[in-house]
């Protein structure tokens, strides 16, 4: 049996291959200790916590604002926190720890629920809110505009007996029935104009349309006394039952309303 071997060539080469030993077994030890931390560095955990949720105004009327306000106890920076703000029914406009919320336009009751993290922690917090029917002077539901002319009127005598607000509105709900083409509404009281031929409906609805609409009528409505209001409609083509005012009041009014 033969045994090859390659020979150092000189003393010089053999002595450096000696002087690279330690070196080559200190990269060994290096590589060797390069393993899991077993004690890696925990990120610091901040207290959180949300202690309060408040609102400006409860109960609060239907399609009103308040300001909600939340009360919370943070041990770090705030300006790490995001703030994720919900309602079932009504709207949050805003980010931060205080929001504006927009009451739905039906009653009822309302959940508003804040989620807050850092990154690392969560937590959440509701609050109910109870949504009222404000003060309201029904002035009339379910009433079709009738007639063959174009242009068709629902004439009403109203009764203000009492003012809740300075800022009374005068809210309406039309709903586009049998009509398959658009109208034009306009609505007066006391011969003062508050719509003029206002475009609604559409041309051959898939579905029945809902009109709503509030506009101010704190100008005109001022004092305890009879109005007279007309809602206007002009229409393309007067067909029975094209259209129909589902509901019409004054809000931050009471009284009665009789139609002529």
């Amino acid at each position: 049996m033969k045994i090859w071997y390659q020979p150092i060539q000189s003393l010089q080469e053999h002595s450096n291959c000696r002087a690279l030993l330690p070196l080559f077994c200190l990269l060994i030890l290096i590589l060797c200790g390069c393993g899991d931390d077993e004690n890696p560095t925990q990120p610091i955990q901040n207290v959180l916590e949300i202690k309060e949720l408040s609102i400006t105004d409860q109960p609060l009327e239907v399609g009103n604002t308040a300001t909600v306000t939340a009360l919370i106890n943070y041990s770090g920076d705030e300006v790490d926190l995001i703030y994720t703000w919900k309602a079932t029914s009504g709207k949050i406009f805003g980010e931060a720890s205080s929001v504006a919320y927009l009451a739905p336009d039906r009653p009822g009751t309302d959940t508003i629920t804040l989620e807050l993290t850092d990154g690392f922690v969560v937590e959440k917090h509701s609050i109910i809110v109870e949504v009222v029917e404000t003060h309201s002077l029904s002035i009339d539901s379910g009433a079709y505009w009738q007639g063959e002319d174009f242009t068709q009127n629902l004439k009403y005598q109203v009764e203000v007996t009492q003012l809740f607000r300075p800022d009374v509105k005068l809210r309406y709900e039309i709903l586009q029935d049998r009509a398959q083409t658009g109208a034009f509404l306009s609505i007066h009281i006391n011969n003062t104009p508050l719509v003029e031929d206002m475009a609604i409906g559409s041309v051959r609805p898939a579905e029945k349309q809902i009109v709503q609409g509030e506009i101010d009528a704190s100008e005109v409505v001022t004092t305890l006394g009879r109005y007279e209001i007309i809602f206007t409609l002009v229409v393309v083509q007067a067909v029975e039952q094209g259209w129909q005012l589902q509901d019409a009041k004054l809000i931050g009014a009471q009284g009665s309303a009789i139609r002529q």
